[in-house]
């Protein structure tokens, strides 16, 4: 496999996931890492502000996502509101000081992480079945090239005395100076 096929499957696999999703532009794609980041903000806030720990967030977590909990100033109950504030599209309608409200948004964050791991399962399962035909379709045409050569240049192994059968026609090759029909 090349990096050219790698490539065109990977992007391939890129826009048939923006067109299930009805996505023109990629920064509305809803990923998973964002909604396990907004998930994890509003369990934390609901855990801060009835007076607890914020939760510990796992080790591996990529960078991307440790910015968007950032952990070292989400003990604070204001730092809550103020990122929730900044996300109108996601919290527009939700009153951060009803519990009601926090806990239907957890609800929703937490089906939407759901069906964004699968979309991009999903996306990545499209990715390698892309490569797969993109693979064999080069090995098909490779394998054309190599006999469509063989044929063109058969007057030049009869001359040497080879007599090469491209497969189907013949079974490999044989040679007419040693007797062999």
């Amino acid at each position: 496999m090349t990096s050219a096929i790698a490539k065109n499957a990977w992007l391939n696999a890129k826009l048939a996931y923006y067109e299930e999703n009805n996505v023109f532009y990629a920064p509305d794609v809803d990923t998973y890492a964002e909604m396990w980041a907004k998930l994890f903000n509003v369990r934390a806030y609901l855990s801060v502000k009835d007076g607890g720990q914020v939760p510990a967030s796992p080790e591996n977590i990529s960078d991307e996502v440790k910015k968007m909990i950032d952990v070292s100033k989400n003990s604070q109950k204001e730092w809550y509101e103020t990122k929730f504030s900044e996300d109108p599209k996601e919290f527009k309608g939700v009153d951060v000081n009803n519990e009601n409200d926090l806990f239907s948004k957890e609800f929703e964050l937490q089906k939407k992480k759901q069906e964004a791991f699968f979309d991009e399962l999903s996306m990545i399962a499209n990715f390698i079945t892309n490569c797969s035909i993109d693979v064999k379709q080069a090995y098909k045409d490779h394998q054309k090239e190599f006999l469509i050569f063989i044929d063109e240049r058969q007057d030049y192994f009869t001359a040497f005395g080879l007599s090469l059968k491209p497969p189907g026609r013949s079974a490999g090759i044989s040679s007419s100076w040693s007797g062999s029909p």
